[in-house]
């Protein structure tokens, strides 16, 4: 049969191609995958933390610790970086031993700086530089007992007010418990260390303290019953020099001077309280612990007033002031800087609190021993009740 279908006008489109893309799709292993590992994260951060607790044992102590934290820290951050670039999963302790290593690192340029400036003035205080000009010395003749040689001390680089009865640096305290009186002196005089007349009369202890030291604290406890006897029957005088030095352990607060400061205070303005005030400040209930600010001016003042009673407008001003603080820490550098006067070794220098000097001897025994500092009270010849 022929074909009666007439042809058509529609024309078939030719398939569409895609184009090829320019590039070939990432591949799904072609990024190196992160490492399940974290050790080298977590030696990091252990590192770190090291470096922190080494820097900070070493401000505590004064030691010069800031080199091994220093490594600590330098080694921390290389381990942290190396954490990072090797892609380890656990990035937190790689990040945070970075940042602890760095910490460590700049704490230890301040730890170095700060024990040099310690090691180049043994007694420093917070920038009291001592110039001296000119020196006074007394001889004392090692067969009385009174000391082995000649002593020579300088000048106090001081220029402010100088507390009564404080004449040769201390207060001491006689039978009655009430300072020996003496004028406030000049400021730039040397202290006025007489020499000790020894075999007559009572002997003579000489006590430095600080009363931010915890160890000043266990003397005291230990031993005031057997100072206050001997103080009491007029077998002994003493004289207690505070210095200022642990302020670096008071949190910025500079308690041990503010302390030092009040009982000088008292000693000037209300001498009759001078004895309950040194013995409130070495008690349990008002010394700071270890690295903390401690009680503020107005806090001391409450704390004596409730062992001595109410201290007097001037008294009150005075510490609030802080009339003699600069007093306090010109003399902590000057003792640091001097020999201990009138000690039976001439060259006998203050190292630490407390140091317990009995007619020119140093006592080395225990200081929480009570038994051991009366035996050798008795072997300098004191009459102990």
């Amino acid at each position: 049969m022929p074909d009666t279908h007439e042809p058509s006008d529609h024309v078939t489109p030719p398939a569409v191609t895609p184009p090829a893309p320019a590039y070939a799709p990432p591949h799904p292993y072609a990024a190196p995958a992160a490492q399940s590992g974290s050790g080298l994260g977590i030696a990091a951060m252990a590192l770190g933390l090291v470096s922190l607790l080494t820097v900070g044992v070493g401000f505590f102590a004064v030691t010069p610790l800031g080199l091994f934290a220093a490594l600590f820290g330098i080694v921390a951050i290389v381990l942290g970086i190396v954490a990072l670039v090797r892609r380890q999963r656990a990035k937190a302790p790689a990040i945070a031993g970075i940042a602890s290593g760095a910490i460590g690192v700049i704490a230890s340029i301040v730890l170095a700086a700060y024990v040099l400036m310690v090691a180049l003035s043994p007694g420093w205080t917070g920038g009291f530089d001592s110039a001296p000009t000119e020196t006074h010395s007394h001889e004392s003749d090692p067969e009385s007992g009174e000391s082995g040689g000649p002593q020579s001390f300088t000048p106090l680089d001081f220029t402010g007010e100088w507390p009564e009865n404080y004449a040769d640096g201390g207060i001491t305290f006689g039978e009655d418990f009430a300072p020996v009186p003496s004028k406030a002196l000049t400021p730039g005089d040397v202290p006025l260390l007489p020499r000790a007349e020894r075999g007559e009369g009572p002997a003579d202890i000489l006590l430095f303290v600080d009363y931010r030291c915890p160890i000043c604290m266990s003397f005291e406890q230990a031993n005031a019953p057997t100072l206050e006897s001997v103080i009491e029957s007029g077998a002994a005088t003493l004289q207690v020099r505070t210095l200022t030095f642990l302020d670096r352990a008071s949190s910025g607060s500079a308690y041990s001077s503010r302390a030092a400061g009040a009982l000088a205070c008292i000693a000037t303005e209300q001498p009759a309280s001078s004895w309950l005030a040194h013995t409130t400040l070495l008690s349990a209930n008002v010394q700071p612990p270890e690295n903390t600010p401690g009680l503020d001016d107005k806090e001391i003042i409450a704390a004596i007033e409730q062992e001595a009673g109410a201290l007097s407008p001037a008294a009150r001003s005075c510490i609030t002031d802080q009339t003699f603080v600069p007093f306090a820490q010109a003399f902590t550098n000057w003792s640091f800087e001097n020999p201990v006067p009138n000690a039976v070794n001439s060259a006998l220098m203050v190292e630490g609190t407390p140091l317990a000097v009995v007619n020119g001897v140093p006592y080395q025994g225990p200081v929480n021993d009570p038994a051991e500092f009366r035996a050798f009270l008795e072997a300098q010849g004191v009459t102990v009740p």
